[in-house]
């Protein structure tokens, strides 16, 4: 009898437990984890729906010193929501290419994540580009990717990051006709280019100063090459949508691509206009014919390709075609000059 009711008492004492602890059980499985800060912030973003560009941002005018093309502002076009950079068979500025470009040269900032909704179009001979151009001259802090379509669809992407620049291509299915969504990551140490969310260049080097958003097309360079027959022209570069954000100081998400290719003696091209708007820049560099015959067997491959060493081409005729661009941006009325400090921010939109 005394030992039926020492159990009983133990099982009492058992349950009385566990009934006690149940709440605190229930109220740690309800309590929600705090959610990681976000490392970007929405700045502006912009749907092209006006017929005029935003606020600081300029058509480009001029010759492409580095190709068989030069810039119109009629060749860049706001209709319908798109902002569409013609490339077409026509004569300007002595040139046998006429082509477009945009560069919002007040929107310079250190850091942040750019998004590109665009459709890219197809054909030999097209360059399709989206920049980010340092806000004062600066060697080798060029960030580019650009997009050829000939008969494989090739991403040739360069980060500069000041002292030096690293470069990699990627082949994606990006030029079937449809739009998708370029994005690059610039934090402090941390530069990440995805296409469609799909990560295709990663590296830990990064530039430190101000750069500024541009879209462009070119013509007649090494990397490119001329229209063929084959292409069909007109053709554009379709812009939906662009998206800018800041940085928040919170680290982002590393990527695991590996970069490859650096490139210590590679120096751009620097600019020699006199400032006027509307001059061209007089760029030097180290001739592209024979850049594009170097090749180095320490420079890495990708898909069975074998990446150039040496003096890349695509990174100095992005470089060319930047700096030029700088120096032949055409202004309202051809009267105001690109600031010598860094200009306030646009409005969000």
């Amino acid at each position: 009898m005394r030992r039926k009711s020492y159990l009983a008492a133990a099982a009492a004492m058992f349950a009385a437990t566990v009934m006690a602890g149940a709440p605190a059980v229930a109220a740690s499985a309800t309590t929600p984890v705090a959610a990681k800060k976000s490392s970007w912030t929405l700045h502006s973003e912009v749907n092209f729906n006006g017929s005029t560009l935003p606020d600081g941002c300029v058509k480009y005018s001029g010759e492409y010193t580095a190709g068989n093309s030069a810039w119109s502002e009629s060749n860049a076009v706001m209709s319908g929501g798109e902002l569409k950079l013609e490339v077409e068979k026509k004569k300007t500025d002595g040139q046998p290419y006429t082509t477009g470009g945009v560069g919002c040269w007040s929107w310079g900032q250190t850091y942040g994540k750019f998004e590109i909704k665009a459709k890219v179009p197809a054909g030999k001979g097209i360059n399709s580009y989206i920049t980010l151009s340092p806000s004062k001259d600066s060697s080798n802090a060029l960030t580019s990717i650009e997009l050829l379509a000939p008969d494989q669809d090739t991403a040739y992407v360069s980060n500069g990051y000041g002292k030096s620049s690293e470069q990699a291509f990627s082949e994606r299915n990006f030029a079937d006709k449809k739009f998708h969504t370029y994005t690059i990551e610039w934090a402090p140490k941390h530069l990440l280019v995805r296409l469609d969310g799909q990560e295709i260049f990663y590296s830990t080097k990064s530039y430190k100063g101000s750069r500024w958003i541009s879209m462009a097309t070119t013509t007649g360079d090494e990397l490119t090459g001329k229209p063929s027959s084959k292409t069909k022209l007109p053709a554009a570069f379709t812009i939906t949508q662009m998206k800018i954000y800041r940085y928040t100081g919170v680290k982002p998400t590393p990527g695991k691509t590996l970069s490859v290719g650096t490139d210590d003696t590679v120096v751009g091209a620097t600019p020699t206009a006199s400032g006027s708007p509307g001059a061209t820049a007089t760029p030097t560099a180290t001739s592209t014919a024979a850049a594009a015959s170097a090749e180095s067997g320490s420079s890495g491959s990708s898909g069975g390709r074998k990446l150039t060493g040496g003096i890349w081409p695509w990174l100095i005729g992005g470089s060319i075609m930047a700096v030029s661009a700088i120096a032949i941006l055409s202004y309202p009325n051809r009267k105001k000059q690109p600031p010598r400090r860094q200009p306030q921010q646009p409005s969000t939109r």
